[in-house]
């Protein structure tokens, strides 16, 4: 049965726009416009990389120096970071607090997002009443340290070179997903939607890889990292339907895109060479 959604916005009035790359490149600019770079993670990073998949928040992360500055310019441009009770990102955070996760540093509430099923044409079935569920969608920023802290200084769009090997832009050709007219937010960004830079897909891998090792001793053994791999690599080579390639394929995933200490795992793991991959990243985690 079809679903639209009903919303309610919190913040400034004249910024009502759902969660898209649309969002997310307006985000980019604001901070932009103040000399402020920064880097798209988590959901819509993956949507870019062509995973579908969970589209719950807006994640940028910043240089750790230019957070506060961060939350007071979104402050002046009127997005909202009051206390909220019914807060996703609050209640998951305690539910966290004592696991290793992609920890937020700060968040402001972009809207409450309610599911309204709609009725099929020619079809007398019920439709169901609106659900009292609300989905909660925060826009949420992260220091750089806590989640690429081996990446060098984030570039700005308009300072980003294209021989950057440790960050690309959201239009770069190299992504495997092309932008889909049928499918908004899914793929490389289409032309008309002003690019945002990301950590290239190598240093995403890479990075898991860390986390990893650096929390590879804390009661939680860092086993959402390793669902994080195994999500990334196991769906990362299945194709997406039969004109949508694999995300994991072209050339930002060749060897040469890895850093040098990553190609012995990396060959193995393209290799399908299940057990030494294995053995290789758990070497990985040791040194990193």
């Amino acid at each position: 049965m079809p679903v639209r959604y009903g919303y309610t916005f919190y913040g400034n009035p004249g910024r009502h726009l759902p969660l898209s790359y649309t969002l997310a490149s307006e985000v980019s600019e604001i901070l932009g416009q103040k000399r402020i770079p920064c880097v798209l993670i988590e959901d819509l990073l993956f949507r870019v990389l062509g995973y579908k998949g969970c589209n719950q928040h807006l994640d940028f992360a910043v240089q750790d120096f230019h957070l506060q500055a961060a939350i007071n310019i979104l402050r002046e441009k009127g997005y909202n970071d009051t206390f909220y009770q019914n807060c996703t990102t609050f209640a998951e955070e305690r539910e966290k607090r004592y696991d290793a996760h992609m920890k937020p540093d700060h968040w402001f509430h972009l809207y409450d997002r309610i599911p309204v099923h709609l009725p099929l044409p020619g079809h007398n079935l019920p439709t169901p009443p609106p659900s009292p569920a609300k989905t909660h969608v925060d826009l949420r920023l992260h220091r750089i340290s806590e989640c690429f802290w081996a990446l060098p200084p984030i570039p700005l769009t308009d300072t980003w070179l294209p021989n950057d090997r440790n960050y690309i832009r959201t239009d770069d050709p190299r992504l495997p997903v092309k932008p889909r007219q049928n499918y908004p937010n899914f793929g490389a960004f289409p032309p008309q939607i002003p690019t945002v830079i990301i950590p290239s897909p190598a240093r995403v891998i890479e990075a898991i890889i860390r986390l990893k090792a650096r929390d590879r001793k804390r009661r939680c053994r860092g086993r959402c990292w390793d669902r994080r791999f195994a999500h990334f690599m196991f769906i990362g080579r299945k194709a997406n339907d039969a004109n949508i390639p694999p995300p994991i394929s072209g050339r930002l995933y060749e060897l040469e895109a890895f850093d040098r200490e990553f190609h012995d795992w990396w060959t193995s793991e393209m290799d399908y060479q299940c057990i030494r991959s294995f053995d290789l990243r758990r070497e990985l985690e040791t040194v990193l």
